[in-house]
């Protein structure tokens, strides 16, 4: 498992893309082809969409940069549902990367958007 984040992140009146978790890891051991899987809660309130995105690359800490997008997925629910993305299979890079989760909420004015419970592992 690269990642195992059980607090709670909440953006309220965000504008833009936010890094919400990072983590640094170490592809090395892993080999063939990696298939990444991200489960989470997730919860909307107020109007838009809440939109999250898994990275992994080898960017600066802090920025996704450099980095590929591999997993998205959104909500509207107002209550919190499990959400699970899968990858699409990729080549192990290998070596140490930067795996990052970001959201935005479309409606950043209005509207709360919530992850918490997140984990991400290779499949």
């Amino acid at each position: 498992m690269f990642v195992d984040a059980t607090g709670r992140s909440t953006m309220l009146n965000v504008t833009g893309e936010v890094i919400l978790y990072e983590a640094t890891v170490n592809l090395g051991a892993a080999v063939g082809t990696l298939t990444l899987q991200m489960n989470a809660t997730v919860k909307q309130t107020g109007t838009g969409t809440g939109t999250f995105k898994l990275y992994l690359g080898s960017g600066t800490p802090g920025s996704t940069v450099g980095s590929t997008l591999r997993v998205t997925f959104t909500t509207i629910s107002p209550v919190e549902e499990e959400q699970t993305a899968v990858s699409a299979p990729f080549a192990n890079p290998g070596g140490v990367y930067q795996l990052q989760i970001t959201g935005v909420c479309t409606d950043s004015a209005t509207s709360t958007t919530q992850i918490r419970g997140v984990t991400v592992e290779a499949i």
